[in-house]
């Protein structure tokens, strides 16, 4: 049982914790490049002031005793803020490609929960300014919330003290849900059920505990929603097709003719009250017509598969099975997992940041760069985020992926501006 002073997770966090797993661990990565230096004592000194109010990052979770029922938050009694935030020194003249490699390391660290579950890094000698990476258990929060957590921390947003600074969060609905939400739990695995299982053999494997990160240079936002609209299409629908494209050049046009049925698995966001954490959104599996010759037509295909896949699935019961797998707990997570993991080759997130430049101590976040997890033995998360008018794909792969991520990201590059050249092209001034 759970008292007003040990809250228990809710059911949607308390699936994102019973997801992570040794070879993928549920963590969100997120990558800030700044505009000068900044020193860990300055750094550390922001966010014991900015994240460290906020109750989720000073809290344990404790796993309960009997597997039905949900962990708790407890408050972190030696919380520390040198426990959390550390500096690496790479080697002078460290370049981009040195900079991923050291993310990707980071990446690949379990995060235990002998603390609160985040930490974060700045790091120093690629270039003459220092990066941020930070690392969040997707427990604490989806990729939405903690871009809200993103603005309070900077300079722009630090003194709009949000309702999570709270002790704690408050006590969430009792251990078991009423009968009516069992039955759409129900509802929503039966239609899971009825979903095609990805059998491309494209992604395929047992995932390890070693990942890699790449990410893409930035590319301007209004030219794909331009390219969106002349479609008729969502720019979701524009990055998926892009995506599509990028594997399949990956591949090769001969293999990809001969290869059907990749399955994205897209999260889509739920409404946030302000300053909410927590996990707020749903799931909608998305076919990526990797066989599609022309980029039009891949548009097209992915255009109706999400507008199908959005109407037969229902946000809220694409919601539902978080909870359910929540409710659940230990006891069968592991299996609702697998079956999540049949239905997809890829995760595939569209993180929609905030529109102008912010800062951090003064100095300028030039980049968002943000690496979900996926779950289960999903060996490829590929999310795109928008920044100050910009952006960029960032993928998160499993070491033994087909395709190195960093080839996956040029080439992704290369399909999002052909789509924008050919829906959208550049006006010529009269």
């Amino acid at each position: 049982m759970s008292t007003p002073s040990t809250p228990s997770l809710s059911h949607a966090d308390a699936a994102r914790l019973w997801m992570s797993s040794r070879d993928n661990p549920m963590v969100v990565t997120a990558v800030l490049p700044l505009d000068a230096p900044l020193d860990l004592a300055t750094l550390r000194a922001l966010l014991d002031e900015r994240l460290a109010v906020r109750a989720r990052f000073r809290a344990l979770i404790d796993l309960p005793r009997l597997p039905w029922n949900r962990p708790h938050w407890r408050e972190d009694p030696a919380f520390s803020i040198e426990r959390h935030v550390e500096r690496i020194a790479l080697p002078p003249d460290s370049t981009e490609a040195d900079l991923a490699r050291a993310v990707s390391e980071l990446a690949s660290l379990p995060i235990s929960l002998d603390r609160p579950a985040w930490r974060a890094w700045i790091i120093d000698g690629a270039g003459p300014a220092s990066v941020l990476v930070v690392r969040v258990h997707h427990a604490i929060a989806d990729g939405m919330a903690l871009l809200g957590v993103l603005f309070s921390v900077s300079d722009e947003g630090f003194g709009t003290r949000p309702p999570g600074a709270s002790p704690l969060p408050p006590r969430p609905r009792a251990s078991l849900p009423p009968a009516s939400e069992l039955l759409r739990g129900a509802a929503t695995l039966a239609h899971l059920l009825a979903q095609r299982a990805d059998t491309s053999g494209l992604l395929s494997g047992s995932p390890g505990p070693r990942k890699l990160v790449a990410w893409s240079r930035p590319v301007a936002l209004e030219p794909v929603r331009r390219a969106a609209h002349a479609a008729d299409a969502h720019v979701n629908d524009v990055i998926l097709a892009a995506l599509a494209g990028a594997l399949r050049s990956a591949l090769g046009p001969g293999r990809a003719r001969r290869t059907r049925g990749v399955h994205a698995l897209v999260p889509v966001a739920l409404a946030h009250a302000p300053g909410d954490l927590g996990n707020q959104f749903a799931s909608v599996f998305v076919e990526l017509p990797l066989h599609a010759d022309s980029p039009v037509e891949r548009l097209s295909r992915v255009r109706e598969s999400a507008r199908r896949a959005r109407e037969a699935a229902g946000l809220s019961l694409g919601r539902t099975l978080v909870d359910l797998l929540g409710t659940l707990g230990g006891v069968a997570h592991q299996a609702g997992v697998r079956l999540l993991s049949r239905k997809a080759s890829l995760v595939a997130s569209n993180v929609p940041g905030p529109p102008v430049p912010l800062h951090l101590g003064g100095r300028a976040i030039t980049a968002l760069r943000v690496a979900a997890p996926s779950p289960g033995s999903i060996a490829l998360s590929a999310s795109v985020a928008s920044y100050a008018g910009e952006l960029s794909l960032t993928l998160l792969a499993d070491a033994h992926l087909r395709v190195p991520p960093d080839v996956l990201a040029s080439l992704f590059v290369d399909e999002l501006d052909g789509l924008v050249s050919l829906l959208a092209p550049e006006q010529e001034p009269s």
